[in-house]
């Protein structure tokens, strides 16, 4: 299961569902990046600033599952809200 941790921040970029890792060299750094998302409704990104920290379970889908297992401490994460908003809300750090 992902552990994550949060960091508020804000960006928009269309695309939904857990993603493949997305790698980035600068000065000799990966950044890796992945995307999560959430209902608002069952667990919004307000809900998860205010816990603090949040172990993903509960996810169905074979891939998903293989992802979240690929995410390592220090992984950049994206949390994205499905329904009408369809929008990422926020960052977190895994």
């Amino acid at each position: 299961m992902a552990r994550l941790e949060c960091r508020t921040g804000s960006h928009v970029l269309g695309s939904s569902g857990v993603r493949r890792p997305r790698s980035a060299h600068k000065e000799g750094i990966t950044l890796v990046s992945w995307l999560v998302k959430e209902e608002p409704t069952h667990y919004g990104f307000d809900a998860f600033v205010k816990d603090k920290k949040a172990v993903w379970s509960g996810v169905r889908n074979a891939l998903a599952q293989k992802h979240l297992r690929a995410v390592k401490k220090g992984d950049r994460i994206f949390y994205y809200h499905t329904g009408d908003e369809k929008a990422i809300v926020g960052i977190a750090k895994a």
